[in-house]
């Protein structure tokens, strides 16, 4: 075990006589091998293959070797350290790469000269780890007529950086005439970074040269592996003072994973030749833009993790060309800018969205369950899984897809909108207005459907207690209508496009109500009543029985024809036999005029019209009440002559 307390101006090997390991430098230590090797600077601290307790704690200042100047040029920096074996190192102190050397003129044959590149702040190999929470830097390249390279801050090859809430830095290039660019703030190859909420890393700036001026240094090169970001990552300062990119992968494939508060100044540009992997993780719910269109570019896969809810937002070139999106699920949305979709589906390819003749597809590679929203603000569209639903008002080109284990109530599907619900799924208490849909695959309850609206209930879905208000409900193949079929107003239809008939009560079927057989043994046929509420229509030697209520025994107003059941006549104004009726309520019951005023009484007791029985007294007469009274249903039809005798 060595400590320094002190400084020590020569380069050190962990391992070598007086320098056993582990080591632990103080906050009042210095390592700074000082003599150059021919020109350069020589590496302050080495951790070779062989040694032992390769541990190393850093409170003080690691300083590479300046690499010297000349007329020849300058030579290049030292590295800080330099590791070749699975050491553990923790920074809390200053790690530097040395200085290149200055390049001058040669006065011998006036020839120019470039700088020394900067030293490596730290290279990890071989299975090496660091945790850093001080400083780290690559060494600043010495200037001269030519570009010379700042020094990488941390380059790492099969190794990690297992947290970082300090600074790591790229060295600034140098070149007066050419410009040097700068450092990378790390380089990856086949290893593992994370930088941590608070940390920072950040690509070294390129200088300004007379003749050209360079880029900046990258925050983060990764060449294969993975780097995981909570904290900031920023790209070097270019010679023209843009700012180069943030991250900028190589060849090998690699995955950039984004946590909750991650930040990245400058572009995040994925190699488009190789599967780079864009990954979405973290326990908090958080956002990231500009995918394709400003910030993050060229990624093939995207993932979203299980434990935090995200939002991403992009374009189609970024989102929907041919990128795969794993893992999205309930409490994800993406945001598609720039394209407002008309039309909708949603498969095992994932989501077809359609807009002007062009068809863009997320491809969603999970099987979603519960709900998928699409929705459109006329300018982007957001695809939106939850769990649930509640009050969502879907406009025209907007779909819901309920999917199994997902629940929606309360919905307003307006013209041009959709529902899908698909086996497993919940649809309750929803209105389908003019040139609506729902497609039920599932179950769908207490739905309303207007003029105009459809509810198709596909096999193996079911609708339980729909309430027609001019539109249609169809059933189709073993698609099932269950607890009560309610026609409301003029208008609906009931289309049953499958060989065995429901057995759910139909209520209020009146004229201007269509109830279509299509699979019926022929177009027209006979229609019998036998016993009340039920009806029985005749047709190509086959019959087809309906629950109807009200129907009644021997009743001829029933009609089948075209595949289609119609009842001619006026609607019933009464279906229950104890309603009240006054005085004041008869004259507007009798505008039927000439049909039935109330469900349920006798044929005797029919044909009153307005006109007959418009005079307040003689409505009084007729119900045998004092004027103002009431009398339900019940209780006049049980009193004889209690109608017109």
């Amino acid at each position: 075990m060595t400590t320094i307390n002190g400084g020590v101006y020569k380069s050190v090997t962990l391992g070598n006589v007086g320098y056993a390991g582990p080591l632990t430098i103080t906050s009042k230590g210095i390592i700074q091998a000082i003599t150059p090797s021919y020109d350069y600077g020589q590496t302050s601290l080495i951790i070779p293959a062989n040694a032992s307790n390769a541990t190393v704690v850093n409170n003080g200042v690691i300083y590479g070797g300046v690499g010297i100047s000349s007329d020849y040029g300058g030579g290049n920096g030292g590295n800080g350290v330099s590791v070749a074996t699975a050491a553990v190192i923790s920074n809390s102190g200053e790690i530097l790469g040395g200085e290149g050397g200055f390049g001058y003129e040669n006065i011998d044959d006036g020839a120019q000269n470039s700088g020394g590149a900067g030293g490596c702040g730290i290279i990890l190999a071989s299975g090496s780890a660091l945790e850093n929470s001080g400083s780290i830097l690559g060494g600043v390249a010495g200037g001269g007529y030519f570009a010379a390279i700042g020094g990488v801050g941390i380059s790492v090859t099969a190794s990690s950086i297992t947290s970082n809430t300090g600074v790591i830095h790229g060295g600034n290039g140098g070149g007066s005439y050419f410009g040097g660019h700068g450092g990378d703030g790390v380089a990856i190859t086949s290893g593992i970074v994370v930088n941590n909420a608070g940390g920072s890393i950040i690509g070294g700036d390129g200088s300004r040269g007379h003749m050209y001026s360079a880029v900046g240094g990258a925050g983060v090169y990764l060449n294969g592996g993975t780097l995981i970001n909570a904290g900031t990552i920023s790209g070097g300062a270019n010679g023209d003072s843009s700012t180069a990119g943030a991250v900028q992968f190589g060849a090998m494939a690699g995955t950039l994973v984004v946590e909750q508060g991650a930040v990245f100044d400058g572009t995040v540009s994925a190699n488009g030749s190789v599967a780079d992997v864009l990954a979405l993780a973290g326990t908090s719910s958080a956002a990231l833009v500009g995918i394709g269109d400003g910030e993050f570019f060229g990624f093939k896969d995207i993932s979203f993790g299980s434990a935090a809810a995200w939002t991403i937002e992009g374009n189609t070139a970024g989102l929907a060309a041919g990128e795969t999106i794993a893992g999205f699920a309930a409490g994800d949305s993406i945001i598609l800018d720039g394209f407002s979709e008309t039309g909708v589906s949603y498969g095992s390819f994932g989501v077809d969205l359609s807009a002007g003749g062009t068809t863009e597809v997320l491809d969603l590679t999970s099987a979603l369950t519960g709900n998928l929203l699409v929705t459109n603000n006329g300018i982007n569209t957001t695809i939106a899984a939850k769990l649930s639903e509640t009050g969502v008002k879907l406009s025209a080109g907007e779909e819901d897809f309920v999917l199994a284990g997902g629940k929606a109530t309360k919905l307003t599907v307006n013209a041009g909108a959709g529902v899908s619900v698909a086996k497993g799924g919940s649809l309750t208490n929803t209105t389908i207005a003019n040139k609506g849909e729902v497609v039920v695959g599932g179950g769908a309850t207490s739905l309303v459907v207007k003029s105009g609206g459809l509810e198709l209930v596909s096999a193996g879905g079911t609708a339980s207690n729909t309430v027609l208000q001019g539109g249609t409900l169809e059933a189709v193949g073993s698609g099932n209508i269950t607890g009560g079929v309610t026609f409301k107003g003029s208008g609906g239809v009931l289309e049953l496009n499958q060989t065995q008939l429901p057995t759910a009560k139909i209520s209020g079927f009146a004229s201007g109500d269509k109830i279509e057989l299509l699979s019926a043994a022929a177009a027209s046929g006979s229609v019998s009543v036998a016993k009340a509420g039920v009806v029985t229509i005749s047709a190509g030697g086959k019959s087809y029985t309906l629950d109807i209520a009200g129907a009644k025994v021997g009743e001829k107003d029933f009609k089948f024809s075209n595949h289609t059941l119609t009842k001619t006549g006026a609607a019933m104004a009464f279906q229950r036999p104890d309603e009240e009726v006054t005085p004041s309520t008869v004259p507007a019951l009798a505008q039927a005029g000439g049909h039935q005023v109330f469900a349920g009484w006798a044929p005797a007791h029919a044909a009153v019209t307005a006109s007959a029985i418009a005079p307040a007294g003689l409505v009084n007469e007729l119900l045998r009440v004092p004027h103002g009274g009431v009398q339900t249903m019940a209780a006049l039809q049980g009193r004889e002559g209690g109608f017109i005798p």
